[in-house]
C-alpha cells in the first residue's frame, strides 16, 4: 500500500494567476494494469471577461501514474485539455 500525492495549487498555478482558484479536487481514479488514471478539476473563483460566474470556467488534468512498483508510484504522463475539465468515464 502506498500514496501518490500532488499539489493542486501548484498544478493549477496558471489558473490561480489568471482567475483565482475556486473549488478543486481529485474526483476519479481507476487502475488498468500497471497504471492508475486520476482525474481532477478546478474552477475559477473570479469570472473571466464575458462570463457571469467564475464557476462557468473549468480546468482539469488527467494524470497517468505508473504503479508497477507499488512502493514508489510515479507520474509518467498527463493530459490537460484547453479551457475544460476532465471527467473520467469507465
Amino acid at each position: 500500500m502506498s500514496q501518490y500525492k500532488y499539489d493542486l495549487n501548484e498544478t493549477y498555478a496558471r489558473v490561480d494567476q489568471l482567475y483565482g482558484l475556486g473549488p478543486r479536487g481529485t474526483h476519479t481514479a481507476w487502475r488498468h494494469g500497471n497504471y492508475v488514471f486520476v482525474g481532477d478539476e478546478v474552477y475559477a473563483s473570479k469570472p473571466p471577461k464575458g462570463l457571469a460566474d467564475g464557476n462557468d470556467l473549468t480546468f482539469g488534468r488527467l494524470h497517468v501514474i505508473d504503479v508497477s512498483n507499488l512502493e514508489k508510484p510515479k507520474e509518467v504522463a498527463w493530459y490537460e485539455p484547453t479551457d475544460g475539465g476532465v471527467q473520467v468515464v469507465t
